[in-house]
This record gives structure tokens, sequence and C-alpha cells, in this order.
């Protein structure tokens, strides 16, 4: 995979960073699905923004521990490091970089797949062994409330969620992805005789009915290796680098004050992104790519 996409598709904030796009007319009603026998869902992050707090102290953690061990029982701590720019006012002074190291606190599963993370500004949740919507948010029930009872923060400033799915149709080298992705989607077919889309990349930024909720979509053809570049989850049996299509659906509510940190409230909203992102997902494919890929026997 060329480093542009690896770029286009690093793994961060949910939903941030899109200054611009357009709206392909692919979402309509879609209906309520069971889980794909064959999902290609490579990697999930759930994440919640806070007002920055002091990190996790000992005390607190053994509590948090004690309150996620059913679910993410390994505990570890790790240094995030970040580069900061600064200057003076009236231009006096260029500007200044300095290195800003923050710690924060990793639960992780014991098959080192799901992992909750307590850092000074924000409560993320990233798996690559998603079963179901319901299953994560359990677990962001969990977290949220822990955080809330034993070392509590002072509100929510964002509440962000991101699927990374990577569609692959086996025995198939060249597949012609407008066969089996959103003919809206795939790459223009210019010279079809001299010329074959190798990579493609694209971002779309969507509005909604809120004003405090973005939706983005990233997708294109890629070929080589996986996508999910960064984490530190284990990815157990990784695909081949052959061609598959990225389907990276992200959804984000920033509201315009900061609300306390209520779980069930904040609950409530990460449902709303989910059904955003679940029927972008769902539009983004085809019948064709369903029956003889995703439910395949």
């Amino acid at each position: 995979m060329g480093n542009q996409l690896r770029e286009l598709v690093t793994i961060d904030h949910p939903a941030a960073g899109i200054a611009s796009g357009c709206c392909f007319g692919i979402v309509g009603i879609v209906p309520t699905r069971r889980r794909y026998r064959h999902a290609p869902l490579a990697y999930v992050i759930f994440q919640v923004v806070h007002p920055s707090s002091a990190p996790v102290g000992r005390g607190d953690e053994e509590a948090l521990k004690r309150a996620l061990r059913s679910y993410v029982p390994l505990a570890s701590r790790e240094v995030l490091s970040q580069l900061e720019i600064t200057g003076q006012l009236n231009g006096a002074v260029g500007p200044q970089t300095r290195v800003r190291n923050d710690e924060q606190l990793r639960f992780t599963s014991r098959d080192k797949r799901t992992s909750v993370i307590f850092a000074p500004n924000a409560v993320t949740l990233e798996t690559t062994r998603y079963e179901t919507w319901e299953e994560l948010r359990e677990l962001a029930t969990a977290a949220l409330e822990a955080r809330m009872g034993i070392a509590p923060v002072d509100g929510v400033e964002r509440v962000g969620l991101r699927y990374l799915d990577e569609v692959r149709v086996p025995d198939v080298s060249a597949p012609g992805w407008g066969e089996w992705i959103n003919p809206q989607l795939a790459a223009p077919a210019l010279a079809p005789d001299v010329l074959r889309p190798h990579q493609q990349q694209s971002v779309v930024q969507y509005t909604t009915d809120s004003p405090e909720v973005v939706v983005a979509l990233r997708y294109g053809a890629v070929d080589g290796p996986s996508a999910v570049q960064g984490s530190p989850l284990l990815v157990t049996a990784p695909p081949a680098s052959g061609p598959f299509f990225l389907i990276d659906t992200d959804a984000s509510w920033t509201p315009a004050e900061v609300p306390p940190l209520d779980p069930a409230s904040v609950l409530e909203k990460a449902d709303d992104l989910h059904n955003y992102v679940k029927e972008l997902f769902e539009a983004s494919l085809t019948d064709r790519l369903r029956q003889e890929v995703l439910d395949a026997p």
C-alpha cells in the first residue's frame, strides 16, 4: 500500500480533521441486518473526549481494574508523546516547539484484541475483535461508569465512532470493484482497455439534521497490506497483501457547550452515530457482495 493511502487511514480520533467534502446520494433506508458470516470489519474505535484532567493515579487504577476485570483485566501504562507548536503575539518570537508527554492507562483483554484507554483528555475503546454493537456498547457503558464513579471528569466535549472495513473478494486477483461495491464509490473506468485502477483514495463529509453531528466516509481501492497500522492490538491471521476495498466510516458528535458526562446520555448519542455509520456501510455494498462473499457458506 502506498504511503499516501497509509496517511489517509492513519488511526486517530474518530471524525477528526475532515475540512471539506461533498455528498454522494448513496444513503437511503437500509434494513437492519444480522452480522455477516464473513464480516470485513478490521478495526473499531469509540472515543469520548473530555476536558483535560490529571492522569489516573495508582489508587484509582486499582479501582478501575476491579470494575473492568471481567472485560479487560490486563493493565499497563503508556507515555503518549505529542508535538506542540507555540509562539508569542505580534511576531516577536517565531514558532516554538516542544514535546508534551502524557501518561495514559490501558486495560487490555486476555486475547490482546480489545482495549480501554484512560488518557488525560479521553476515554477510548478499540478492538480488532468486533462481534456486535451491543457488546461494544456494554463495554463502553462499563468504562464510562467506572471513570465517572472512580475518577470523574468535568464533562464531554466530543463523542466519536469509527469502523474500518476491508472488503476482499476471494480468488479474484483484480476485482472490478463496480461489481462488488456501490458503483458511485468505484474508480471511473476512463480507459479500461489500457488502464486498470491500482490505488484510489477519496474522502467525503456528510451533513446531517444536526449541526453538531459530522459523518465522514473514507474509501478506495487498495493493493497491499491491511490498512490497520499503528495499533498495539493483535490482529489474528492478518490477510495476505493484495487487493481490497477500504470502507472507513466515521461519525462524531461535538456539542456546542460542554455538558456533564452522563454515561447513559453519551451512549444514546453513540447509538445515533452507530445508526449513521451502519447505514452508510450497508449503502456502500452490492447484493452480489452480500450473497457471494459476506454471506457465502
